[in-house]
């Protein structure tokens, strides 16, 4: 069985290296395009056009790809899986944008044989936006695999390290109600909103803020230096942030997958999301023991909670995390039945 693997942001791609791993593991033969986060990873991955022309000649047997917000590339190539009779797997990586990511080509909505997703809630959301029952699998998020809990890290100065994860908010789903898939917030707001929050707690905390690698790390500067007020702190390099945050006291943000991960690894999370309009962003808000605010006028309460929660012993992990230990194997078990399905006729 010849797989083909396409992702293109970062989170897709973190999502399918298990499941490629577990293929090879297997003596599987796998091709990997080189596209998005993938790019110049190895030299052995394909180019996009090479990627395309073996998917038009019929070299693969099945695909498994992961979607972007705004790249269109794995839709490209999981729409010429179609026309070629290849089926495919897609492994959702969060909890956003179901549907909207496998229509974002303006062709009509692409529903592939295999939806991949990480748990009931998914599962029912996606079927609430229109998928049918029988493509959609529960899987578990392969990427949440090999999670461990990390030793926190203590400072000198007793101050406790906290994680801030920034995301590219307006970019990505605009900043007002004129845009489709507006969240009723951006990061520009939530930021100064939480250092605000933060202020009593200054003499506490040491802040680290990580910038999502398509964010404009010179603006999410200049909103520290504006708004940082007495905390201490500073942002880390791109890709910093999952290491940080497994080693910190705790982790706040918006909706990034991360305050997921660092929830089943018993972390105290905090999610600040004034005004939120989207279901699907409340994800993370629905979780048992996130501090959460969706209001503005709720924030320093919340925050306060989280704040309080830092001094406490580190809660074991949340017993979510065994569904996903076994998702790599579970999603190549999904494409070799789609590969038999597909000899079989």
């Amino acid at each position: 069985m010849r797989t083909l693997f396409v992702g293109a942001d970062v989170g897709g791609c973190r999502a399918l290296e298990p499941v490629l791993e577990e293929m090879r593991r297997r003596g599987g033969e796998a091709l990997v395009a080189d596209h998005g986060f993938w790019k110049g990873k190895d030299e052995g991955n394909q180019a996009e056009d090479e990627v395309l022309r073996t998917v038009a000649s019929g070299g693969v047997d099945v695909l498994a790809f992961s979607t972007s917000v705004k790249d269109v590339f794995p839709l490209t190539v999981a729409r010429l899986c179609r026309e070629r009779g290849i089926p495919s797997l897609c492994m959702l990586d969060s909890w956003v944008n179901y549907r909207s990511r496998l229509e974002i080509d303006g062709k009509g909505l692409f529903i592939p044989d295999v939806y991949a997703l990480m748990d009931d809630e998914a599962f029912d959301e996606a079927l609430r936006v229109g998928f049918p029952a029988d493509v959609l699998a529960i899987t578990g998020q392969p990427a949440f695999s090999s999670l461990e809990q990390s030793a926190r890290v203590s400072r000198q100065d007793g101050r406790k390290t906290v994680l801030f994860v920034s995301e590219p908010v307006e970019m990505d789903q605009g900043g007002k109600d004129s845009f489709p898939e507006y969240r009723g917030y951006t990061e520009k707001e939530v930021f100064p909103l939480f250092c605000r929050a933060a202020q009593p707690f200054a003499d506490e905390l040491f802040l680290l803020i990580a910038p999502h690698p398509r964010e404009d790390g010179s603006a999410l500067e200049r909103l520290w230096r504006e708004h940082r007020g007495c905390l201490e702190g500073r942002i880390l390099a791109a890709g910093e942030g999952r290491e940080a945050a497994f080693s910190s006291f705790g982790v706040a943000g918006m909706a990034s997958v991360l305050l997921y991960e660092s929830w089943l690894l018993g972390l105290p999370v905090l999610s600040l999301q004034p005004g939120v309009r989207r279901r699907d962003l409340g994800f993370i808000l629905r979780r048992d023991g996130v501090f959460g605010a969706e209001s503005a006028g709720d924030i320093p309460t919340a925050t306060a909670a989280w704040a309080a929660a830092l001094h406490r012993d580190r809660a074991p992990a949340r017993q979510e995390l065994e569904r996903h230990r076994s998702a790599a194997i579970r999603c190549v078990e999904l494409l070799e039945s789609l590969y038999a399905r597909k000899i079989g006729g």
